[in-house]
C-alpha cells in the first residue's frame, strides 16, 4: 500500500504581508539612519581634519613671530650697543681714517693682430686650430689709495717699547631698519708710513700688495701708488676691460 504526504499550502494571509512590509520597512530605515550616521561622521572628521591643519599654521605663524620677535629685539640691542660704541669711540679719539693702496687689473691698447677678446687663432701643422693670448692681453696692476675707516685700540708693551696697534675695520650694514657699523678684525699693525722710509724698502717688506702697510695721508699713499704703478708698467690710460667693445 503507497502513502503519499503533501504538505498543506497556506498563503499569507494579509498580516503576514503587513508584517513583511514592516521589517522590509525596518531593515531599509536602519540602513539609511546608518549612511546618514556614517555620512555625519565622515564630515564631521572632514571638520576636524580642516581644524587640525588651521591649527597647525596658527602653530607655526605663532613661532615664526615668535623668532622674528627675538631676532628684532637682538637686532635693536645690537644696534644701541653699536651707538654707544660709536660714541665712546669718537669720544676718545679711536676713530682714524688711513690710506692703502687698492688696485685693478688693467690691459694696454689692444692691437690689430688678435680678435675682441685679445686672443690669437692659428693651427698646428695637423691642422687643429689653437688660441693664445695675445701681447696686448699682457695684465697689469694699477694701484691707487683706498680709504679705511679704522677703530684703532693700543696695547703698552715693555718699557720704551712701540706700542702695539690693533684696528678693527668698519662695515656698514646693509639693512633697511638698521642704520649702523659692525666690527670685524682687520688688521694688525705692521707699519704707518713716515716720510723718512724708503719705497725700495717697503716694496722689499710689505711686498706688492701692501700687507700691514697704512698712510696717514692720501697724498702719501698717492705717491707710493704712483711709485708702485712705474714699478708695474700701469699707466692711466689702460683699461679694466680686456674685451673690445665695438661701438654698433
Amino acid at each position: 500500500m503507497s502513502y503519499y504526504y503533501c504538505e498543506d499550502y497556506y498563503e499569507p494571509s494579509e498580516f503576514d504581508e503587513k508584517v513583511e512590509e514592516f521589517k522590509d520597512y525596518l531593515r531599509q530605515s536602519i540602513k539609511e539612519e546608518t549612511k546618514n550616521e556614517i555620512e555625519k561622521l565622515r564630515k564631521e572628521n572632514e571638520s576636524l581634519q580642516e581644524i587640525k591643519r588651521n591649527w597647525d599654521n596658527l602653530v607655526k605663524e605663532y613661532e615664526d613671530k615668535k623668532r622674528e620677535l627675538g631676532y628684532k629685539i637682538r637686532e635693536c640691542e645690537s644696534k644701541a650697543a653699536s651707538k654707544r660704541l660709536e660714541t665712546l669711540f669718537e669720544e676718545t679719539g679711536m676713530n682714524v681714517i688711513m690710506y692703502k693702496p687698492d688696485y685693478n687689473h688693467v690691459y694696454g691698447k689692444k692691437c690689430n693682430k688678435c680678435d675682441d677678446d685679445r686672443y690669437i687663432h692659428f693651427s698646428s701643422p695637423s691642422g687643429k686650430d689653437y688660441i693664445e693670448d695675445c701681447e696686448c692681453a699682457k695684465m697689469f696692476l694699477r694701484f691707487s689709495p683706498q680709504e679705511f675707516r679704522l677703530v684703532e685700540f693700543r696695547r703698552n708693551r715693555y718699557r720704551g717699547e712701540k706700542p702695539m696697534l690693533f684696528w678693527f675695520e668698519r662695515y656698514k650694514t646693509y639693512s633697511d631698519d638698521y642704520d649702523g657699523y659692525t666690527y670685524e678684525s682687520s688688521d694688525v699693525e705692521n707699519h704707518v708710513y713716515e716720510s723718512k722710509d724708503n719705497f725700495d724698502e717697503l716694496y722689499e717688506t710689505y711686498g706688492q700688495y701692501s700687507r700691514g702697510l697704512y698712510f696717514k695721508t692720501k697724498e702719501d699713499c698717492q705717491k707710493y701708488c704712483d711709485w708702485l704703478n712705474e714699478k708695474s708698467g700701469a699707466t692711466d690710460d689702460m683699461t679694466t676691460e680686456r674685451k673690445l667693445h665695438r661701438h654698433r
